[in-house]
């Protein structure tokens, strides 16, 4: 018989180390978008403070809004609440569209378009118990100016529904919007205005400084990256800093902090000096209380 030939030593095979690299997962297909109904109602809807993430949007963000106000300028004064809201041109200048928030046309000549983009159920709230009656009240007799506010309202003839959906898909993160200062500058990026000029919207409160006030500058950049010419109050705190870093030298936020702290001591004065006025009148008032229910007591022998 022939001899089986010898079988070889198995030789294992060494597994070679592969290195994986990263490979990045594909983008999921974009759903077409829900109708605009569906975003009715969404300040009502989402809890305040809550983030709100937009669905994914197809094709450019112009073709997901119903109705703008027409434009009549390509200039925009955006007016606040603050003391430099009076050198808004109101009249000297009529070219400026003027845009205004919350009950603005309470304290400014001219108001083009309004944004009231609060919960309606905040209203009473935000403007006091008194205010937010009267304040409704305006809105639904207004038939003149534009309100942007956060839906349709049916009872109010001038309400347009804020373009949210377009707005918070103009870039990565232009959901970035925390007021209505924001809300204000971001639909003037939007709309194509060349020029926005800011009166009265210093959020030098420390409320605003903190939390609201990086909005409005993170959008200013964004406008002004776009080619939008930004014209400001030489004294206005926006996208300012106490110093340049590396080069430490002051500039006007600093003058602008101690224009508000000496306003702030004159106010402070003279309401010291009406309370020391009052104080005194009360005192007087008081004696002639006393004095009368002296007399009444001696008529009538008691």
């Amino acid at each position: 018989m022939a001899e089986k030939p010898k079988e070889e030593p198995r030789q294992e095979k060494k597994e070679e180390k592969k290195t994986v690299m990263f490979q990045p997962q594909p983008m999921a297909t974009p759903q077409k978008p829900p109708p605009r109904s569906t975003f009715q109602g969404i300040s009502s809807d989402i809890p305040s403070g809550s983030r709100i993430v937009p669905p994914v949007m197809t094709g450019s963000p112009k073709d997901h809004i119903e109705v703008l106000h027409k434009k009549t300028s390509d200039k925009v004064a955006i007016v606040g609440f603050t003391e430099s809201r009076k050198l808004c041109p109101y009249y000297m200048d009529k070219e400026w569209e003027i845009w205004g928030c919350n009950e603005i046309y309470r304290f400014i000549p001219r108001v083009d378009v309004l944004f009231e983009t609060h919960n309606r159920k905040e209203w009473g709230e935000h403007f006091g118990s008194n205010m937010g009656p009267e304040h409704t009240k305006w809105l639904q007799e207004n038939k003149t100016i534009p309100v942007y506010q956060a839906e349709k309202y049916e009872d109010i003839p001038m309400s347009i529904a804020y373009p949210w959906y377009a707005i918070t898909h103009m870039t990565e993160h232009s959901d970035y919007i925390n007021n209505q200062i924001t809300v204000m500058v971001a639909l003037a990026i939007f709309m194509d205005y060349k020029k926005i000029a800011m009166y009265g919207c210093e959020m030098a409160h420390h409320t605003e400084l903190g939390t609201q006030r990086p909005s409005v500058e993170f959008f200013l950049g964004l406008a002004e990256g776009a080619g939008i010419e930004i014209i400001m109050d030489v004294n206005c705190s926006l996208l300012n800093a106490p110093y340049i870093y590396g080069l430490e030298c002051g500039n006007k936020w600093v003058t602008v902090m101690q224009q508000y702290i000496d306003m702030y001591a004159q106010r402070v004065n003279e309401f010291s000096q009406q309370q020391n006025a009052a104080n005194i009148n009360l005192q007087q008032y008081i004696g002639a209380k006393n004095a009368m229910e002296e007399v009444i007591r001696h008529k009538l022998g008691q």
